[in-house]
């Protein structure tokens, strides 16, 4: 890039980047932007950003940015910014007008009732980035039985909401677009049990760090050791009731993202994908709302899929 002229280098990041100091300090990049809403809660040792590092920690905030610079010379780059809330911006009347029809016909389709859950749904980011999950458990039931493969996994980080929907709560369309907000599509891939293996061992690697990477599963028993050093965590793994076999293939219904190394998964970069003529790829979201409609009733579960030696007592 800085070849080909380029002014200046940005890096955008909302993932632990352990080198970014290293990567400015060394003109690699000449400015860093960050927003990470948790941070604070999750880090446990104060953190003083690099003085090109705009990072912003609270919820509704902007950056507001001024850069000065000579050209061809990125080295000389001053930056100077300062943080505004959103909300102390005014309105512009003729958006809000818009905004108020869309909203208001948006909110006919999203309140339409699609079953009940018996059981709570807990969506809060802890319950899910550290453990089994009762409904990650029903999700990758969902996608699994969807697709017919022989295993689901999905990764933590794409459950959203944060909050305990209680037992006997009527499930909306919102509250799927709360849960689900993100676009993922759901594709099966061709898969080693070297592979899942590898993938466990990313998953585990930032229990620590309540981290989105964290897997939640179908058709699969793993057991695993958080106290064990990363990168050795897996104790065992079985699909369908059988020890897995490092070199036998395994059919993996997960999403686009995982499927192209989102959340350190690279280990599925390279994986073929299934044909399956008899299914259309499918929106995970779409995938559920049509499971709890199908059902009406659902009662997740946790079901020991996941078992941590360190806390087992």
């Amino acid at each position: 890039m800085r070849e080909q002229g380029v002014d200046l280098i940005v890096l955008i990041y909302s993932v632990d980047v352990a080198n970014v100091e290293q990567l400015l300090d060394g003109h690699t990049i000449d400015l860093a932007l960050h927003k990470d809403n948790y941070f604070e809660i999750e880090s446990s040792t104060p953190y003083q950003p690099h003085g090109n590092d705009v990072f912003l920690t609270e919820p509704g905030v902007a950056a507001i940015i001024e850069l000065v610079w000579q050209k061809g010379k990125p080295e000389s780059l001053q930056l100077h910014w300062q943080k505004r809330y959103l909300n102390e911006f005014d309105k512009l009347p003729q958006v809000a007008r818009q905004i108020a029809g869309y909203t208001a016909r948006l909110n006919r389709l999203l309140a339409q009732p699609i079953g009940i859950t018996s059981t709570p749904i807990d969506c809060r980011r802890l319950q899910l980035r550290t453990r089994e999950n009762a409904f990650g458990n029903f999700l990758a039931d969902s996608i699994k039985k969807y697709t017919g493969a022989d295993i689901a996994l999905i990764n933590s980080g794409a459950i959203r909401g944060d909050k305990l929907y209680p037992a006997d709560h009527s499930l909306t369309r919102r509250d799927i677009a709360d849960i689900l907000p993100y676009r993922a599509e759901i594709l099966v891939l061709d898969v080693t049990g070297q592979q899942i293996i590898d993938a466990f061992e990313n998953s585990f690697s930032s229990i620590e760090r309540v981290k989105g990477r964290f897997l939640q599963v179908s058709g699969l028993k793993v057991v695993y050791n958080s106290s064990h050093a990363t990168g050795k965590r897996v104790v065992s793994v079985q699909v369908n009731h059988h020890d897995i076999i490092a070199d036998q293939h395994y059919q993996l219904a997960t999403t686009d993202y995982l499927a192209q190394g989102g959340d350190g998964y690279s280990v599925f970069s390279n994986s073929p994908r299934v044909n399956n003529n008899k299914q259309v790829i499918r929106l995970l979201s779409d995938i559920a709302i049509n499971q709890i409609i199908k059902q009406k009733i659902i009662s997740p579960e946790i079901e020991s899929r996941l078992t941590d030696l360190a806390n087992a007592n």
